[in-house]
């Protein structure tokens, strides 16, 4: 898809000579392209080590699933309707879902502490769990882009859209 994408998008730089709006438009598309296929890449992760984990208990691996759902399906949907609101509240999801990754890591440590011979199993779990914090990284990287697409501005590092800066406006 994204080397499609790719191709259609070169096709129109060269034989449309589009300015500002449709030329943002076009490199937003191979830029969200890019990030649509890494979530691929990210979810074929998480099936296969699935798989491999024979650990009952996912802590909070389905809730940051449903969190990854939500952002993914709010990413693409700014993307067609242009919210920029909505853009700023993926970005601030991405930090609970930041948070529920560390008590994954807290989570697996004890679970390897208590017994050592599931550390195998429990190392899948925390690498789903880093994949699922990769998927909501790309719906942000997705969400950011879109912002650009419809403004102009580049706020992917804009220090007050940084997350140290989302931190402290929520608290």
């Amino acid at each position: 898809m994204e080397n499609e994408l790719s191709e259609e998008v070169t096709s129109c730089l060269s034989t449309h000579a589009p300015v500002a709006s449709d030329l943002r438009l076009l490199v937003s598309i191979i830029k969200i392209s890019h990030e649509v296929e890494r979530i691929g890449d990210e979810a074929k992760a998480i099936a296969r080590r699935s798989r491999k984990t024979a650990t009952p208990d996912f802590h909070q691996i389905p809730k940051m699933g449903e969190i990854a759902r939500e952002m993914i399906q709010d990413a693409l949907s700014i993307f067609v309707e242009y919210d920029e609101e909505k853009a700023k509240a993926i970005w601030t999801r991405d930090l609970e879902v930041d948070q529920l990754h560390k008590e994954n890591n807290q989570f697996c440590q004890s679970l390897v502490e208590q017994d050592p011979t599931t550390s195998s199993s429990v190392f899948e779990v925390l690498f789903i769990s880093k994949s699922l914090e990769r998927v909501c990284d790309h719906a942000v990287n997705i969400s950011k882009e879109t912002v650009f697409m419809a403004t102009s501005r580049d706020v992917r590092h804009a220090p007050e859209f940084k997350k140290s800066a989302l931190r402290k406006e929520l608290e």
